[in-house]
């Protein structure tokens, strides 16, 4: 063995923290096999002078920056893919103060299988006989009945769902159809087509931009404008784009209008989704209320947001741009809503996630909701829709 070929037992392996960079991970396994005295352009100053170098000192090169590469390949562990949740949600509550001898009417909106929904088991209690109907502008299930109140004047039901809900990502993205595009570019009445929502939130030379960079920056702009508040009292939660981009306070309905009705004056296609968002660190308890959340159309997939969501947690604000926790519950989607059958005043419907009452021909609001929910286990054997 020459010289040169001898493994001087002073001479540490060096490895410059550039090479581990590029393999994309910045705290590599090069980096701990290294020699604590390290200097930054050591492995340079290396390869400017490769005559002076040892044969194994550039076998050891090769075999970590090899070990670097392999590590940084796509990983397809569990760790890695999307997220899912496995529970059980009770859909139930009590219409109060109907007058005796009253008939009320009563739409109920429908968890149904979607992408990224799973429902595994329904189990249905109301009063009297029910029928499944569709709305009909979007589509959305309904299950719809009709019964007199006990005399307390209330009418109780409840409707039970085995949910397996996945993380949504960008990754693993919705297909936007054609029929999607011109659906969900349509107006509704407190989400317009207005060219001075757009102006408010955005400069003009950025209206043109493609709709992932848009859409980036109108969730950027809302989520800045918009600080959630729900005093008493106030106008907030019936999503008017006009009156949250004026008033700047509001709940998800609001931070989501503003968004949609934005991108809807730039020609960008939003869907509007409702449902309710369960504790991330809870594994059952109450819901005291909904949650909402939108979608835009980037190309030939359906990305999401929750603008709100990412206001009241700042740390997650990256992930709310094209990313959805698995802890919700999706139960309708798109404003102005034409229920079947209708009701009698034939008004469309703002959004529904609550029952929506009729009693004599008028609009009943008396309502107490119970929703509960509690994890199950994901190896619970899927059942049918009973009664």
């Amino acid at each position: 063995m020459s010289a040169d070929d001898a493994m001087p037992p002073s001479v540490p392996i060096r490895v410059d923290p550039w090479f581990s960079s590029r393999a994309g991970r910045i705290e590599s396994r090069a980096e701990r096999l290294s020699d604590p005295t390290h200097r930054p352009g050591t492995a340079m100053r290396y390869l400017r002078t490769r005559s002076e170098t040892p044969l194994w000192a550039w076998t050891a090169l090769l075999f970590v920056l090899t070990s670097c590469l392999v590590a940084a390949e796509p990983d397809d562990s569990e760790d890695s893919r999307p997220s899912r949740r496995h529970f059980r949600f009770i859909y139930a509550g009590t219409i109060e103060s109907v007058p005796p001898g009253a008939t009320a009417r009563v739409w109920l909106p429908v968890a149904t299988d979607r992408f990224g929904q799973k429902i595994h088991e329904v189990k249905i209690s109301v009063p009297g006989e029910f029928r499944r109907t569709r709305e009909l502008r979007f589509g959305n299930p309904l299950l719809y009945f009709e019964a007199e109140p006990d005399a307390a004047g209330r009418i109780a039901f409840r409707v039970e769902y085995i949910v397996d809900r996945m993380e949504r990502t960008s990754n693993d993205a919705e297909a936007v159809t054609t029929h999607d595009r011109q659906l969900f570019l349509s107006e509704s009445r407190l989400v317009p087509h207005d060219p001075k929502l757009l102006a408010q939130l955005l400069p003009r030379h950025e209206n043109t931009r493609p709709h992932r960079e848009l859409a980036r920056s109108l969730y950027d702009a809302v989520e800045q404008r918009m600080r959630y508040e729900k005093p008493l009292g106030g106008a907030w939660g019936r999503g008017d784009a006009v009156w949250a981009c004026s008033s700047g306070y509001g709940n998800c309905t609001d931070y989501h209008s503003l968004f949609l009705a934005a991108g809807y004056a730039a020609g960008m296609p939003g869907r509007f989704e409702i449902g309710f968002l369960l504790p991330a660190d809870k594994s059952s308890g109450t819901i005291d209320g909904y949650h909402c959340w939108a979608f835009f159309a980037d190309d030939d997939h359906w990305i999401p947001v929750d603008i709100s969501e990412a206001d009241k947690r700042p740390e997650q604000k990256e992930y709310y741009f094209g990313n959805l926790t698995p802890d919700r519950i999706t139960f309708s989607v798109g404003r102005d809503l034409q229920l079947d059958p209708p009701p009698t005043d034939a008004e469309p419907v703002n959004f529904l996630v609550y029952p929506h009452v009729e009693v004599d021909g008028q609009q009943h609001s008396a309502f107490t909701p119970q929703f509960r929910f509690a994890d199950v286990d994901a190896n619970d054997a899927p059942g049918a829709e009973t009664r």
